[in-house]
């Protein structure tokens, strides 16, 4: 899988990681990119300016107009939140957190997803772009098939993937 070839793109959560990641998507080229955030202002912020961004009404429906799906929230509500949405064979579902796997998307990866984890080894602020991912490193444990995409991904931000085992 070609993450070129992901037209739908979704990223829940528009903190710091959440809304850098999404200005770097957009200036490698990808996109549209759908985006929900229960902090509605964090969210604007992106719709506002002239980018290709999409705000949603809600995490289910980001969810079901995407193909990958980005969760960057608070690693306490990953699992919870996983666990609240309907999930489609086929999905790319992965997480930011630097400290879970991907098991705790085990819910999606139930409802047949793909799941992993894309972790920068970097600090963001909420006006960061993709010149703040050039040259870190990203951590990726992930599904081999979407492992290999999150790698492709991560080199076109200008980063140095590691890719970690299971755990």
């Amino acid at each position: 899988m070609a993450i070129e070839s992901i037209a739908r793109i979704g990223v829940i959560g528009a903190g710091r990681l959440g809304s850098a990641l999404v200005r770097a998507l957009l200036e490698v080229g990808l996109g549209p990119i759908r985006i929900w955030s229960r902090s509605a202002g964090r969210a604007d912020r992106l719709t506002a300016s002239p980018m290709n961004v999409a705000l949603m009404p809600g995490p289910q429906d980001l969810v079901d107009q995407s193909d990958l799906v980005f969760v960057i929230v608070s690693d306490d509500a990953i699992a919870d939140l996983a666990a609240s949405l309907n999930w489609r064979p086929g999905m790319k579902v992965v997480h930011c957190s630097g400290a879970l796997d991907r098991r705790v998307l085990q819910a999606a990866a139930a409802s047949g997803s793909e799941v992993g984890s894309f972790h920068p080894l970097q600090s963001f602020t909420e006006d960061s772009g993709a010149a703040s991912f050039r040259g870190i490193s990203i951590a990726i444990e992930a599904d081999p098939i979407l492992a290999e995409a999150l790698v492709r991904l991560a080199r076109s931000l200008g980063a140095t993937p590691v890719t970690l085992q299971e755990g």
